[in-house]
């Protein structure tokens, strides 16, 4: 069970102050109680922000559970509200620094905030967040913008070992993908990678969503008397309005057959619905995944673990492992849409 989100105390800084400023705080809360200090990692996030833009640097984002994540996993968090199309000048206009505070009075730990409003070339971005980086945690980037429109900063974001995002807010599955190619690829600019120890793995929260989906396919796949090892020649996958991006991570992972991919704002209750050969029918909804097999067993279906964007993002953030079937399933979708 997540953590209830406590209060958050935050200061105006400077970056010369940061430090300083941040143990002052820790120093005010020590007065009125015990308090850990927690973090099992870097969380640099960004958010896309012209600069004549006002932003309060002392409250989170809109839409972006920034709290509610770092309850779930403390994590030392770098927000950037970035302008990546300013030139290089001032490059920082605002600093905060704050904690949160998680939990009771009695057992009640901070995760440290930072908060920098910028505007300069995404060259001269790792140089603000490398000194805000603690060195002895790992170190992740989360990636709050539709990169279909806003393609990831590639000097910030090969600085962390791990890239999450949600595909889900993807206006542009093609051009999203596109964007992401040269980071699936390792094709970084050689002027990223002198400032990267590498490329950072990718993690699509959207992606969490297919687990029961491809979990039920391998259960009836299994469970054919004949033909155990199924394969179709042709694949139909309908969804609603919104989740095109979800029906094409599952077309990538089915790669080989043909596939064809469809709008159906007449779905119902459903998210998507899978046609296979006209003998497999598999529909994916808000609490189940049913699946009716011509050739299988009689119809069941799976429950579907319900997980917020925070739980989803908090549970990425936790592994840092390469998920090679993630990865697989991306790589056919940038064969299959092709370079940009």
């Amino acid at each position: 069970m997540a953590n209830a989100v406590g209060a958050r105390v935050w200061r105006p800084s400077a970056p010369d102050r940061i430090e300083a400023d941040l143990t002052s705080l820790w120093r005010d809360l020590a007065r009125e109680g015990p308090i850990s200090r927690a973090v099992m990692s870097n969380l640099v996030v960004y958010c896309r922000c012209p600069a004549n833009r006002d932003v309060d640097l002392a409250s989170p984002p809109e839409a972006v559970p920034i709290d509610s994540v770092a309850s779930q996993h403390p994590a030392r968090v770098i927000l950037l509200h970035h302008d990546p199309g300013a030139a290089d000048g001032q490059p920082l206009l605002g600093t905060h620094v704050g904690i949160l505070i998680v939990g009771g009075p009695d057992a009640r730990y901070g995760v440290e905030q930072i908060a920098i409003r910028s505007a300069c070339s995404e060259a001269a971005l790792p140089s603000i967040v490398r000194r805000l980086m603690l060195g002895d945690v790992p170190t992740a980037v989360w990636w709050t913008e539709d990169i279909s429109g806003a393609r990831p900063l590639v000097p910030l974001v090969t600085m962390g070992r791990l890239l999450v995002y949600d595909s889900r807010c993807w206006r542009d599955v093609a051009a999203a993908v596109r964007a992401l190619t040269p980071l699936l690829n390792g094709s970084t600019p050689a002027s990223a990678l002198r400032a990267s120890a590498g490329r950072p793995e990718l993690a699509d929260v959207n992606w969490r969503r297919l687990t029961p989906v491809r979990h039920a396919l391998a259960h009836a796949i299994a469970s054919r008397e004949a033909a155990p090892e199924a394969r179709w020649t042709s694949i139909r996958i309908r969804h609603r309005p919104g989740e095109a991006a979800l029906a094409w991570l599952l077309a990538g992972w089915l790669e080989g057959a043909t596939i064809a991919v469809d709008e159906d704002a007449h779905l119902g209750d459903d998210t998507l619905i899978a046609s296979f050969d006209d003998d497999l029918q598999l529909r994916l909804g808000a609490h189940r995944v049913s699946v009716d097999d011509a050739h299988g067993p009689a119809p069941f279906s799976m429950a579907v673990q319900h997980e917020d964007e925070a739980q989803a993002i908090a549970a990425e953030l936790r592994v840092l492992a390469h998920d090679a079937v993630f990865h697989d399933a991306l790589g056919a979708l940038a064969r299959r849409f092709g370079a940009a």
